[in-house]
């Protein structure tokens, strides 16, 4: 199990721990609010206000308790029918099988969410991968290193010269998530395109001419780790 997954792992076990917490909170307020309305009922019967008041605690105590179960029941509910950024279809309202998952379909979804940090046309990798407003899922940001190398490949999108020119900091993000996905040869690679285009801009020819003979390797690992991670995006 990679890093990733184990702490996706981690962070749903923790989830179940915390809402089963809760759910026992709330069914122990109900079960308070029961036996509070017994109470008022059976022994202070006739005591006007302290009665009263005890009703009024007791229903308070259940309202807040079954409140408590419906938003956990609801946000269960939401998340098994949350839908999915590469299966679900428009027209049908459905997701469609994983099987029928295509590359032209990831990539047609990913340049929808990158289009998010896109300024005046132009790309900012800086905020693609740690935007402070729109807060981008971890599980997502390989795809987002997998489709700018395609947009160089297709010579559409994305500049090779611009890109290049990003430098260490965009070389340091591409080594750790192609990394992430096994792709260390690769994102080896590129990381030593960036530092070389700072001392010789003529390079960005070899570096066009390699991303584009990566292609079909590019987008097998891009499927690949779609599919792995299917249900990271939802």
């Amino acid at each position: 199990m990679d890093q990733n997954n184990k702490n996706t792992q981690e962070q749903k076990e923790a989830a179940k721990v915390a809402a089963g917490k809760l759910v026992r909170i709330a069914s122990v307020m109900i079960a308070v609010a029961i036996v509070g309305i017994c109470f008022a009922y059976t022994k202070l019967e006739g005591t006007g206000i302290g009665q009263i008041a005890m009703y009024t605690i007791s229903a308070l105590l259940a309202l807040f308790g079954a409140f408590i179960i419906f938003v956990m029941a609801y946000g269960t509910y939401l998340d098994k029918h949350r839908n999915n950024l590469f299966l679900y279809d428009k027209k049908t309202k459905k997701d469609i099988p994983v099987n029928e998952l295509t590359v032209d379909r990831i990539r047609e979804r990913l340049v929808m969410q990158m289009a998010f940090f896109k300024r005046g046309g132009k790309l900012y990798v800086g905020d693609l991968f740690e935007n402070r407003v729109i807060m981008v899922p971890e599980a997502i940001k390989p795809l987002f290193c997998y489709e700018l190398l395609c947009e160089i490949a297709d010579e559409k999108g994305a500049n090779a010269s611009v890109f290049l020119s990003f430098g260490a900091e965009c070389a340091e993000i591409f080594t750790k998530y192609l990394g992430e996905n096994g792709d260390h040869e690769l994102a080896l690679k590129i990381k030593g395109y960036f530092f070389a285009y700072a001392d010789n801009k003529e390079i960005v020819g070899e570096f066009c001419e390699y991303i584009k003979s990566k292609k079909d390797y590019i987008q097998q690992n891009m499927l690949e780790y779609t599919v792995k991670n299917i249900e990271k995006f939802k």
